[in-house]
């Protein structure tokens, strides 16, 4: 995700600068631009070319009534959106507490194990969208996911649903099943 931020990073700074240009040559008064060049050395012909090239940007920019009705309104609701949508997530995801960004055992998951409810080679499946991951509890209390063949674990079974899937579930406990039955179903089972 570094590489994409660098590239939106880059991509906004493109359309910043192109906006402060597009006002820098708004800001030009025609009938100025055309003097400094009347009364200066335009005797060659690259400075000629070059006068005329930039006129006709000018002239461009100033008739381009698009820029802000259209570019500016759509920029600004692009922004918008896309931050509405990452503030969307996060709340989603609980991902606001910066304990949940530990992986930390999950004590439940060491009680599943150490009371003998589900073992290490217990399968354990998720399945969203078409999508399916497998994985097995640890005894240390994690669940361990292999995502696009890199084996992980996860204390947080919230966690696990994020990185395996990009979004959140409402219950991450009936999400994560053995067999036909939830893993809420086991968790139930924990003697206290």
């Amino acid at each position: 995700m570094k590489e994409e931020l660098e590239e939106l990073k880059i991509l906004i700074n493109k359309i910043l600068e192109n906006i402060e240009q597009h006002i820098e040559i708004e800001n030009i008064d025609l009938d100025e631009f055309d003097a400094d060049y009347k009364h200066g050395n335009a005797s060659a012909e690259d400075l000629e070319t070059f006068y005329y090239s930039f006129r006709k940007t000018i002239v461009s920019r100033k008739n381009d009534l698009s820029f802000y009705e259209v570019d500016i309104p759509k920029l600004e609701e692009l922004l918008s959106t896309g931050l509405s949508s990452l503030r969307s997530i996060v709340s989603e995801s609980k991902l606001v507490d910066p304990e949940a960004y530990k992986n930390k055992p999950n004590p439940d998951i060491i009680q599943l194990i150490e009371q003998q409810i589900l073992s290490t080679t217990t399968k354990i499946i998720g399945s969203k969208n078409g999508k399916e991951c497998t994985g097995f509890l640890t005894d240390d209390g994690f669940l361990e996911l292999t995502i696009s063949g890199v084996k992980k674990k996860f204390g947080s079974l919230r966690r696990a649903v994020i990185a395996g899937w990009g979004r959140d579930v409402s219950n991450q406990w009936k999400f994560w099943m053995v067999g036909d039955k939830s893993l809420e179903y086991y968790k139930d089972q924990i003697r206290r």
